[in-house]
């Protein structure tokens, strides 16, 4: 059995789910259905503070976090050091 629930989407995902759904040709609810169903399939993985860590420097511009070694945990958690 199915029960409704409401969620908040910025406008660009939105329009993105919109536009897959119309390209899929199925309704919005079953694409996110969709969606979530594959999403809870996937064995989820923890990654370490240190594989998250390479991660961040690795997709970052060049540059970007000059320092990472420093500010590690503002960039992973949202906290700022203590010093």
């Amino acid at each position: 059995m199915l029960q409704r629930t409401n969620i908040y989407l910025p406008k660009s995902m939105l329009l993105y789910l919109k536009q897959e759904a119309r390209q899929q040709r199925t309704t919005l609810a079953q694409l996110v259905r969709s969606i979530l169903s594959e999403s809870i399939k996937k064995p989820r993985t923890k990654k370490t503070w240190a594989e998250s860590l390479l991660e961040l420097a690795n997709n970052a511009p060049k540059g970007r976090y000059t320092d990472l070694s420093i500010n590690h945990d503002e960039y992973l958690y949202g906290s700022k050091r203590i010093k």
